[in-house]
């Protein structure tokens, strides 16, 4: 049986999306940039290289997200962003898989 991570993943694996604005969690440019690349089941290693920062750093900025969206895992946090509509799914485009809708 996958983990509860890879099961998300999957789930988002057809669709890009992009964050409301309007969210009232008042996360910062990179635990939003961290929120996005979750949503795409990234694990801590790879996020820390896709945002130029140390593995440490990517933890520090999850305790925070955590604790601004009330969750206590990755998953919480990803299924939290896709039930209050924190990301707005939309369909992929063929010819570019892997862009990011917004900022």
């Amino acid at each position: 049986m996958d983990c509860p991570e890879a099961q998300v993943a999957e789930a988002v694996s057809l669709h890009t999306y992009r964050l409301r604005e309007c969210a009232d969690y008042r996360l910062t440019p990179q635990e939003k940039h961290l929120l996005r690349l979750l949503i795409d089941g990234h694990p801590k290693k790879r996020v820390a290289q896709a945002m130029g920062i140390s593995i440490n750093t990517v933890s520090f900025h999850l305790k925070n997200m955590y604790v601004k969206l009330q969750v206590h895992s990755k998953t919480e946090a990803v299924v939290k962003a896709l039930q209050e509509g924190l990301v707005v799914l939309v369909r992929r485009e063929r010819r570019n898989e892997h862009a990011y809708f917004g900022r």
